[in-house]
Order: C-alpha cells, then sequence, then structure tokens
C-alpha cells in the first residue's frame, strides 16, 4: 500500500502576479510552473490577514481568526491543527519555519513530530519588534532534505515556511551572493524577484528532485501558497520606520492594508485526486486548504471548519459563492481593519479611523473607485458590514478559556467599544 504523503509550502510576502505561472513576464519560475501544469491553479486566493502568524494560523487551521484566537501576533494559537488531526491517523509530522513569530510558545508545534524554529544561531536576521526580539530567516532546506529521507517510507505531514522573500533580507542575501546587484530595477523592491527566483530554484526545485530521488512524487500531494502578498506602490501607504535594519525610512514593498495587492495569494495544489493543468476562476480562501487536504485523502473533518472542499471547484474550474473574510486588529501595525471579498464586491472598514471602502472588484480590480456612498449599493454594503460585525468577537465558548486571554481582553472591547459609537452594534 501506498503511503499518503502531503507537503504544505508557505512562502513569506509572494505576490501570485509575479510568478510566470500567474502571467508574469519579467521573471520565469519553471519549477513552480511544472507544478501548476500537473495540478490545479487557483487565480483568486484570498488570504485571511496581513500579519504572517494569523494567515498560518487560518492556514494550519482551516478556521478564521474569531475562532483560532490570532488576533494579535502574541496570541496563542487554539483549535486543531492540521497536524494535530494527521498525527492519531499515523502520520509523521514535521516543520521548518521562518520567523519566531512562528514559536512553539505561541502554539504552532502543536502536532509536530518535530518542530524547527529560527533562533539566534540560524536566523538570517534579528530584529526588534515591538519590544521583542524576533529572530527571521532560517535557512533549513538542508535539514529539511535530511528529514524527508528519513521518513520518506511513512506516510507523513511536512510544512515548511519560507520567509526570504520577505523584505528586509535583502542586504543578507547580498552579502551571500544568492541574489545580485545587478539586478534592476529590482532595489526599490527589495529585491522582490530575484528572492522569489532564489526559491523556485534552490529550495522548491531541491524538494522536487528529493522527492522523485526518492520514488515518493507521485503519492505526495504539495500545496504551495503564500501567507499573505504586498503592496508595491498601487496604493499610496506612508513610509516605514519600525524595522532596526532599514537604512532609513522606506516605503515599499508593505503589506499593513486590506487591499488585494496585499491579500491575494497564490495557490497550487498537485496530487492525488487532483485534476491536472485546471485553472479555477473564483474566489477560494486560506481555510479552505486543510479541508481540502482531508477530504483529498479521505479524511472527513468538514463540521469543525470556516473553510470548505475544493474538489468539486476543481473539477469544474470555478468556486462559486465563497466570501472572504480578512482582518489586521493589531493597531501597532497601523490601523484594526476588517475586509471582505466576494466575486463582485470587496468591502473594507478601517475602525482606528471610522471609514469604509466599497469597491466593485469585478470592474474595478486595482480597487480605485470607492462606492461606499452609492444609494444603489446600500444592500451589499449591510450584508459585507454585518459579515464583519460577526467575525469580531469569538465564539461564546471562545471568551473563557485562558489561550484566547490576550486577543478577548482589553483588545477586545476596545474594538467593540468603537463598533459601538460607530453605530455599528448596540
Amino acid at each position: 500500500m501506498k503511503n499518503h504523503n502531503i507537503i504544505l509550502l508557505t512562502v513569506d510576502e509572494l505576490r501570485p502576479d509575479h510568478l510566470s505561472c500567474y502571467g508574469y513576464d519579467r521573471i520565469r519560475t519553471p519549477n513552480i510552473d511544472t507544478l501548476a501544469r500537473e495540478g490545479v491553479l487557483f487565480e483568486t486566493c484570498i488570504s485571511t490577514s496581513v500579519l504572517t502568524p494569523i494567515c498560518h494560523a487560518s492556514i494550519l487551521t482551516g478556521t478564521y481568526p474569531d475562532r483560532h484566537g490570532l488576533r494579535t501576533p502574541f496570541s496563542t494559537l487554539r483549535g486543531r491543527t492540521l497536524a494535530e488531526i494527521l498525527k492519531p491517523l499515523g502520520y509523521v509530522t514535521g516543520a521548518f519555519v521562518g520567523v519566531g513569530l512562528m514559536s512553539r510558545k505561541y502554539g504552532f508545534g502543536k502536532g509536530f513530530d518535530s518542530y524547527e524554529e529560527p533562533d539566534s544561531s540560524t536566523a538570517l536576521i534579528s530584529v526588534p519588534w515591538f519590544g521583542i526580539t524576533v529572530h527571521e530567516g532560517n535557512w533549513w532546506i538542508d535539514r529539511l532534505l535530511s528529514w524527508l529521507r528519513s521518513n520518506h517510507d511513512k506516510s507523513f505531514f511536512l510544512f515548511a515556511h519560507f520567509f526570504e522573500t520577505h523584505e528586509g533580507t535583502e542586504d543578507a542575501l547580498l552579502e551571500k551572493g544568492w541574489i545580485k546587484k545587478d539586478y534592476l530595477p529590482e532595489p526599490e523592491n527589495s529585491y522582490c524577484d530575484p528572492k522569489i527566483q532564489l526559491y523556485d530554484e534552490r529550495v522548491f526545485k531541491a524538494i522536487v528532485d528529493a522527492l522523485k530521488e526518492l520514488g515518493i512524487y507521485e503519492e505526495t500531494t504539495i500545496i504551495l501558497t503564500s501567507d499573505h502578498a504586498t503592496n508595491l506602490g498601487e496604493h499610496p501607504a506612508p513610509q516605514l520606520t519600525f524595522r532596526a535594519d532599514t537604512k532609513g525610512l522606506f516605503t515599499y514593498p508593505q503589506h499593513r492594508d486590506m487591499y488585494d495587492c496585499c491579500l491575494r495569494v497564490a495557490f497550487v495544489i498537485k496530487g492525488r485526486h487532483v485534476p491536472s493543468g485546471m485553472r479555477v476562476k473564483g474566489v477560494v480562501r486560506h481555510v479552505d486548504i486543510v479541508p481540502t487536504i482531508l477530504n483529498l485523502h479521505g479524511i472527513d473533518c468538514d463540521t469543525e471548519f470556516d473553510g470548505v472542499n475544493l474538489l468539486p471547484a476543481m473539477e469544474k474550474g470555478r468556486a462559486e459563492g465563497l466570501t472572504a473574510y480578512a482582518e489586521q486588529l493589531y493597531e501597532k501595525r497601523r490601523a484594526a481593519q476588517q475586509a471582505v471579498r466576494t466575486d463582485t464586491h470587496k468591502f473594507i472598514r478601517d475602525l482606528t479611523r471610522g471609514t469604509e471602502e466599497l469597491y466593485e472588484i469585478d470592474k474595478d480590480r486595482e480597487e480605485k473607485v470607492n462606492r461606499i456612498a452609492e444609494a444603489s449599493l446600500e444592500e451589499v454594503r449591510n450584508k459585507l458590514r454585518g459579515i464583519c460585525n460577526a467575525h469580531l468577537l469569538p465564539p461564546e465558548q471562545y471568551l473563557a478559556t485562558p489561550e484566547g486571554e490576550i486577543s478577548t481582553g482589553k483588545e477586545r472591547r476596545t474594538v467593540e467599544a468603537r463598533l459601538r459609537s460607530l453605530g455599528y452594534i448596540d
């Protein structure tokens, strides 16, 4: 009997429109392109946040922040992770992550037999971040390949998050010679494209080559996605000064808003029972990844998720009727914001400033014309506003749990008071 292998790969700050399989023509990403040809590419996948740990909590649990509990970088992940579901079923579980905010101490290691996170000896950079030192980057590829060779004869779940595509890593990568200074006009975008090529050539290809060498490529489900994307200047944004490793002020890339340039992410999957060469139109979400993986492997746990099984959408080439919710309620990162995305509309609410935006996204892909005041869109506006209201407070059964205390205490009361002052709740 063949083993059932699952590899979940996340690439930090990766915009789908900078991959050649999504139509980008300035660079080629041939290895990821091959994955898309052999599997399914989702054209419009929406993240649940613009903050790495919150995004990954949704990816790993199939739930939104009001259920998984991460609403600040320092909250604790609650609910079952994919690793916790698979481990009792006989899967060997391992993880390699590239940012300290996805630490065991925040619950991300639950269900993993081995969990490697960056520390002062493995991090590419270590930076002060709102009062703590965060270790970022972790060139784990050699150790991951060793893990694969040690566990390839078992059913396994492997999760690997790559940080080096994020802004702020370019100086260290240039010093190592892993990206080149003469790649113009990239410096103003923190060498975004060379970093993506670095991942495609030196990380993703190495994993695929190892799977083929071990004879398990065909029986392995591979999922590639990004946690969030990033603004490269499509929407005006303030200059940033919070990173200690930056030389002076910088503007882009940054991911602190709810526009699609920050929330639309790459999502490609290939494996058992997955059609090949399929492109799926329509909105899908990060919360759909776990239920889809489980259904592909004959494991029925749909009732505990906010997401759905995407296999029917894969077979049809279109996802229909799905609504994506996203939030960034940690005000120290600029503002408390929420968003709802459908195939036709995008609603953004800034709770800190008391502003709202509404876009007809099917006609206005760049989100340039705010139609929030138009009477003809009142019904849509009220519906999407109601979805935001429903996600603000966690379900009652979570309010008293110690794990949720950080995210349901002072910040919850602050958000609730602001909603009340704006007339959104009684």
